[in-house]
């Protein structure tokens, strides 16, 4: 096991694992945005209504982005919490420079950041990723599920899971039905700018 010293760095900031800066990208994405006040206000929807919200103050956190465009999970990256500390990820800040190579930032350069990691979930980086980042907060972990997962979050995601969609939704590929899409759907339209994707 490798053993890392941390010093906190500002944040947040967004870092990409290779297929989705390259799906970012080819999106038309040249910046990443943090909207510090609009993802605040997420965190507090969130809070309120019963469900999960940032693991830390937004200043104390940072963004991991995962492609979830495959055609399986088997072709999608490693997820960060699996992945090795030399892994490879690019920051945000690259996403308009013409190429990249492999001088990135790997994992263990983020860890020494000394941030808390929410990994952000997309298959589209054309619409806003106010929902997917919602989908992040809501969604325990499994290490701390039973701990962080207020009895509304639980009684909302069982209802979810045995309704006729949810059945359907637990044999498509890639998809965890232990989210809360109106919820996501209202972050979606609420807090639209938290992240935002620069575009050409």
């Amino acid at each position: 096991m490798i053993s890392v010293m941390t010093e906190l760095q500002p944040a947040p900031e967004s870092f990409f694992t290779i297929r989705s800066f390259d799906a970012a990208r080819s999106a038309g994405a040249i910046a990443v945005e943090h909207n510090i006040d609009v993802i605040a206000g997420l965190d507090e929807f969130l809070k309120a209504e019963g469900e999960r919200g940032l693991p830390a103050p937004i200043e104390e956190v940072d963004f991991v982005h995962f492609w979830t465009g495959g055609h399986s999970p088997a072709s999608w990256d490693t997820h960060y919490d699996k992945a090795d500390m030399h892994t490879l990820y690019l920051p945000g800040t690259e996403l308009a420079q013409p190429t990249h190579g492999a001088d990135g930032t790997t994992k263990a350069d983020i860890v020494r950041r000394g941030t808390q990691i929410v990994e952000v979930q997309t298959n589209d980086y054309t619409q806003p990723l106010a929902g997917a980042l919602a989908r992040a907060l809501i969604v325990p972990k499994p290490e701390d599920a039973a701990i962080n997962a207020g009895p509304k979050a639980w009684g909302s995601q069982t209802k979810r899971a045995l309704s006729w969609r949810g059945i359907l939704d637990a044999f498509t590929p890639g998809f965890s039905n232990s989210g809360n899409p109106k919820l996501e759907a209202e972050a979606q339209a609420r807090f639209a700018d938290a992240i935002v994707l620069r575009k050409r």
